[in-house]
């Protein structure tokens, strides 16, 4: 039965592609036979009419079986839609503008959120292929008692927590670097982005190098250094030489052995571009038995089925057991964040109201094409009516408009589709590339099915109460001369569509007037320090060139000292922690008597050293005291510069200048001398100008309590006398005097640090702004086509109030009248909206409330504006009427 059916079905789609020669055969057939029954009545003695007639009526009629001939040789259902796609495609070809229009619109709203979802897909669904970032976690610590959620993590926690844990099944830490390459290869000093990394990191996430290999165990029993290097560098730097493997590469004129190359888009940890990874040697690791010095990093992957929950829950058993064991330990626990969070991190909220704002203008398309739609049925009113006349019924002409809107939402989504690649571009383009290195946007069946679905909705909303409309015409109004059957009811649902349209286009507007009220709030922040002028760049002291502190300092106050000789820089000095650079501050213990007890048991505060003159390069605001000196050396006594958030903390209500402090490394402070405070300077924003100033100190550098790697990483600040990217070859010529082996890098005036710093805000700001104008402009256009088709409506009765006498100022009242009320009632509801709905933007707001009156109002003062304009024009044009032509016309 199933093959039979099935060789039917065959049969009918062969005599589609061959209609017109079976269809001729067949014709040919019934002539013949039509022919041989005439042939019998002649001779049976009828007369040649009758013969025929007879003939006739025994076959049945030739014409009913022809048509019975063609539906069962074919597909009466794919052919009545190829004939609606025909006819559907002839009326839209009749009104380009309406096409036009119509399919701009979509396409917008559907290219828009396709190229949206497809940042989403990359972002927040699918963000690294590399890794299965649902089964890995990172690790950090935490003490809620000192106001730390994320703090690093110390090495011999880390080696604890991998020894007793119960649910991971690998678990590795990191720390990272940026070091000086130079060697084979290097044409020049290059600045490299170095993790220092477990070894057993490549063999968990079962990688395939590029090029080489990757740690073995071997590669541990001797002391050499090893080296895996990114793709990346490995073709910028290397050529892709397959031969590099085995050869040895300089860095911070220290040789390693390079044993392999990373596959490509590989990079580790995911938020950071990872140039060379050095694997460490666990002997070494093991030797640090500070718990106090937290500075690493670590992750760890799931085992299988076991959940978030359970992961920490196993992790506070340890950290509570070390808490108990170890006094540095006490109040600090273990925070577990899903590796897919945080790739995603301040990326997350932004895409996600942006999506949220355009499902409303791809809604408010929809509405807006729905209602031309209707204004377009109107004026076909009596050619439905006409073929409803003639036998098509209601199913007939619901299944042509819908198939007439299908056309019409096809064509702007694959205009949509093409469009989606440009906005990508352009979101790409409002985001820093350091932000999200590790985003690859590509459009794959996911992106494609959304893509479709939101099609497929569209021409459901858009096409679907047009179409049902249109199956109910009424055929006797429509061809009769009365206008009163079912006026009143398309009238209501032109005013309906029009409050919908004004009401949706007030959400995204009021939301980017939010946005950019708080985005210009924020950037007219002062942050406690001058921005113009300033040029900041980056150094690596190796440890060759500086092998100890004092040498470390000797080298940074040297740099500071060069750069000042440079023609045009006023000021210059250097800083471990420069505001707004990508590591801004080292909490260390304060306390302002001698420690005893439990040193984790102190305070904590931002701490960093800096040399003679960053102050003053840096435009800081000196509140009281005196600023660094070259008298402030390793031998002189020990002083501290302080900002006014640490001075109101610790010295409320007296003068801190002269009183001591201790302010260090915890485990140090006990027998460390106490420091003199010189200095007060005003607070400043660190790393976000919308957080409130953090309590901070500034040690000179020569004075720094312990040798640190991380000491040896300084950003040296130079204030100029021109534009500062004008000083950077001199700068350059001048560092290499000091160290040709240095290599520069993370150049950039202030002015670009904190404009960067804002990328989140203005990244939402930007596109919701452009998503709110787009919304604005369909909103308008909706206005405009109803408030025509509602003064077309009535051209009759306005011919006849000019006739009796009215005034041009009377009819432009008269048609402004109903599209002003329409347009306060859509108004309100969208306000009553924008209320409910913004309390979401809360956290991405600053010096402005959610619910602020007069940003919400200056949004609505806004639309109401362009919705005057969209009623005006039509209202104008009502007043050059012609009274005689309007009344022979009716």
């Amino acid at each position: 039965m199933n093959i039979r059916r099935l060789r039917g079905w065959l049969a009918r789609l062969f005599g589609l592609l061959n209609r017109k020669r079976l269809e001729h055969e067949f014709a040919e057939e019934l002539e013949s036979h039509l022919a041989m029954h005439i042939e019998d009545n002649l001779r049976a003695g009828m007369s040649p009419e009758e013969a025929r007639r007879q003939a006739l009526i025994k076959l049945g009629g030739v014409t009913s079986a022809q048509e019975l001939y063609s539906e069962q040789g074919g597909l009466p259902m794919l052919e009545t839609f190829w004939q609606d796609l025909r006819y559907g495609a002839r009326m839209l070809r009749k009104t380009p503008a309406f096409t036009l229009i119509a399919v701009m619109t979509l396409a917008l709203g559907i290219g828009a959120n396709t190229a949206v979802f497809s940042v989403i897909n990359a972002a927040l669904l699918r963000p690294y292929s590399h890794i299965d970032t649902d089964r890995w976690v990172y690790l950090s610590e935490k003490n809620e008692a000192k106001g730390l959620q994320s703090a690093a993590v110390s090495i011999p926690n880390f080696l604890d927590w991998r020894r007793q844990n119960q649910t991971c099944s690998d678990m590795f830490f990191w720390s990272q670097l940026n070091l000086n390459l130079s060697g084979a290869g290097a044409r020049e000093p290059e600045r490299v982005r170095v993790t220092l990394i477990t070894e057993n990191l490549f063999s968990a996430l079962k990688l395939v190098p590029a090029a080489g290999r990757f740690v073995s165990p071997e590669d541990y029993k001797g002391n050499g250094r090893n080296a895996i290097l990114s793709y990346g560098l490995w073709q910028r730097r290397f050529g892709g030489d397959p031969n590099l493997p085995g050869r040895t590469i300089t860095l911070n004129l220290r040789s390693y052995t390079v044993l392999g190359v990373a596959p490509p888009g590989f990079s580790f940890p995911v938020q950071s571009q990872t140039d060379v990874w050095v694997p460490n040697f666990w002997q070494e690791i093991e030797k640090d038995t500070n718990r106090s010095s937290r500075g690493a990093a670590a992750a760890a992957m799931l085992k299988p089925g076991v959940s978030l929950s359970a992961a920490q829950a196993d992790m506070d058993v340890i950290a509570g057991r070390l808490a108990s064991q170890y006094p540095e330990d006490k109040g600090f626990g273990v925070r577990i964040e899903p590796m897919r969070e945080s790739v995603a991190g301040g990326f997350r909220t932004p895409l996600l109201i942006l999506l949220g704002a355009l499902g409303f203008v791809l809604l408010l398309a929809c509405v807006n094409i729905a209602n031309l739609q209707f204004v377009r049925m109107e004026a076909r009113r009596k050619e439905l009516a006409v073929r409803s006349a003639l036998g098509a019924s209601a199913r007939r002409l619901l299944s042509q408009m819908a198939t007439e809107s299908l056309l019409l939402v096809a064509a702007a989504g694959v205009l949509g589709l093409c469009l989606a690649p440009i906005g990508v571009k352009l979101l790409l383009w409002l985001v820093p590339p350091e932000q999200i290195p590790w985003l690859k946007v590509k459009t794959d069946i996911l992106v494609l099915l959304v893509s479709f679905g939101a099609t497929a909705m569209t021409a459901l909303f858009a096409g679907l109460a047009p179409a049902f409309k249109a199956a109910r015409i009424d055929v006797i109004g429509a061809l009769g001369a009365a206008r009163a059957t079912g006026a009143g009811l398309s009238r209501r649902w032109r005013v309906a569509f029009v409050i919908a349209q004004l009401a949706l286009a007030v959400l995204p507007l009021s939301a980017a007037a939010l946005l950019v009220n708080s985005f210009a709030r924020l950037s007219h922040v002062d942050p406690g320090f001058q921005v113009d002028h300033r040029l900041t760049l980056s150094y690596f002291a190796p440890v060759l060139r500086a092998k100890d502190a004092a040498a470390v300092a000797q080298m940074a106050e040297r740099m500071s000292e060069e750069l000042r000789r440079v023609p045009g820089i006023k000021a210059a000095g250097g800083v471990h922690y420069l505001p707004f650079s990508p590591a801004v501050g080292w909490g260390q213990a304060v306390s302002r008597e001698r420690p005893q007890g439990n040193p984790a048991d102190l305070p904590h505060v931002i701490y960093t050293v800096a040399t003679t003159g960053y102050m003053e390069a840096l435009g800081v605001s000196l509140k009281s005291g005196r600023l660094f000196s070259p008298a402030d050396s390793a031998t002189s006594a020990p002083v501290v510069v302080i900002n006014e958030a640490l001075a109101k903390r610790f010295f409320p209500n007296e003068d801190p200048l002269g009183k001591s402090m201790w302010i260090g490394h915890a485990q140090l402070l006990p027998n460390s001398p106490p420091r003199t405070i010189i200095g007060v300077v005003g607070d400043m924003s660190l790393n976000n100008l919308d957080s409130t100033p953090n309590a901070a100190a500034w040690v000179p550098i020569s004075q720094q309590d312990y040798s640190e790697m991380v000491w040896r990483n300084l950003y040296l600040i130079a204030h100029t006398t021109n534009e500062p990217q004008s000083a950077l070859a001199a700068i350059r010529k001048q560092i290499a005097s000091v160290d040709a082996d240095l290599a520069l890098s993370d150049i950039a005036t202030m002015e670009e640090r904190l404009g960067k710093s804002l990328w989140r805000q203005r990244f939402t700001a930007s596109v919701l702004s452009a998503f709110s104008l787009i919304a604005l402009a369909i909103a308008a256009l909706g206005v405009f086509g109803v408030t025509s088709y509602l003064v077309g409506q009535r051209t009759h009765e306005i011919g006849l109030r000019l006739a009796l006498g009215a005034l041009p100022g009377d009819i432009f009242r008269l048609a402004l009248k109903e599209g002003i009320l329409s347009t306060l009632i859509g108004i309100a509801f969208g306000v009553a909206g924008s209320l409910a709905l913004t309390r979401f933007l809360g956290n991405l707001l600053y010096g402005v409330s959610a619910k602020d009156p007069f940003t919400l109002a200056a949004a609505a003062i806004l639309l109401a504006m362009v919705a005057l304009v969209a009623c005006s024009i039509p209202a104008r044009r009502a007043t050059k009427v012609d009274p005689l032509i309007a009344l022979r016309a009716e």
